[in-house]
């Protein structure tokens, strides 16, 4: 007769592996990371940023970027602000080319002010409030930066033919076709009006922005800095700055893309290293589940 040594006469506990996801909540911390997100979140809640601002939270692929991000927008979610700050969580590498970039962020951009001026403005509505003007003049922007982007995209990549110039012509028409329309510099001062009037931050998180095509990554921090670098709007980006600097040295063709960086950054945070200590805890801990 022979037996299993080790059989056992009960039927095993059912147990998930939760894989490379981040941490959603400060209780699931083990590793520190709340404290850093704390710290964050009332920098940005005491920091008004009048200009706007793009803070960097770097850190190598793996080292916990992701978490620090969502563990950051509870404590925002939980500051204890009056008005706390509007979140939009955009997620570029959903998207395709730089037109539907621009269009995806700027639509996102408008519903989140039409969304604080339907909870300022309750249920007696009235004219348009300052948060819903300001989406209003956002899209109009967008409309008209989209046909800009046509003829520049054009001028770039201009091949002769009939195509091209066909092309050519129907997007001229498209930016053309109100002359009465305000200019992009006009949308742009107005809208920069109506979100100093609101006094009310927009905190724009973007996660994994190393992990775009180097040319997305570039197209991306250019609108960031460039054109919808908007008063009371705060970015925050996720990026391994080795990585991201390397794919603009290759899609910009600059000889220092660290350099380049740091004219896109007002701020950076680096993604703590965790404690040894806490670390055998976690591991320990995570084995004794198992066993």
């Amino acid at each position: 007769m022979t037996t299993a040594p080790f059989a056992i006469d009960r039927q095993p506990e059912t147990r998930t592996l939760d894989g490379d996801r981040p941490l959603l909540r400060s209780q699931d911390d083990r590793l520190g990371f709340s404290q850093v997100a704390a710290a964050l979140s009332r920098a940005i809640l005491n920091q008004a940023a009048p200009e706007g601002l793009v803070i960097g939270v770097e850190g190598d692929w793996g080292s916990g970027k992701s978490s620090l991000l969502r563990l950051t927008l509870e404590q925002l979610a939980q500051g204890g602000a009056k008005r706390p700050p509007a979140v939009i969580e955009f997620r570029p590498w959903l998207i395709g080319d730089r037109d539907a970039l621009l269009q995806a962020l700027f639509s996102e951009f408008a519903n989140a002010l039409e969304r604080l001026g339907a909870e300022e403005a309750g249920p007696a509505r009235g004219k348009l409030s300052a948060a819903e003007a300001a989406g209003k003049e956002l899209r109009a922007f967008a409309a008209r930066l989209g046909g800009v982007g046509k003829l520049v995209k054009l001028g770039g990549d201009f091949v002769p033919g009939l195509g091209a110039i066909g092309s050519g012509l129907v997007a001229v028409s498209e930016v053309a076709a109100d002359v009465k329309a305000p200019s992009l510099v006009e949308l742009k001062t107005r809208i920069d009006g109506l979100l100093r009037d609101l006094q009310r931050t927009i905190v724009v998180t973007i996660d994994d922005v190393d992990r775009l095509e180097p040319s997305e990554a570039l197209e991306l921090l250019r609108l960031v800095r460039s054109v919808a670098d908007f008063p009371h709007v705060v970015y925050l980006l996720c990026y391994d700055r080795h990585v991201l600097s390397a794919g603009i040295e290759t899609s910009a063709r600059v000889p220092d893309g660290e350099a380049f960086l740091e004219k896109i950054l007002q701020v950076t945070v680096e993604v703590p290293l965790p404690e040894a200590y806490r670390l055998r805890t976690w591991f320990q801990a995570g084995l004794a589940a198992l066993m």
